[in-house]
């Protein structure tokens, strides 16, 4: 399912929940700010769930 998503929300995904770097971290790695890099980890945990109920097509 992680493949489904938009690929900034996959890479804020896997820097963050995967590889277990600090929202800093993954925020810098994205050339992001923090904020924008909260959002997108935000909206890729958000579409995951709804991928999972069937509920969403990416």
């Amino acid at each position: 399912m992680i493949d489904r998503l938009p690929d900034k929300q996959k890479q804020a995904l896997l820097l963050h929940d995967w590889q277990e770097l600090s929202y800093v971290e993954s925020a810098d790695i994205m050339g992001i700010g923090l904020s924008h890099y909260k959002v997108l980890l935000f909206r890729a945990r958000q579409t995951l769930k709804l991928l999972q109920k069937g509920a969403y097509d990416v």
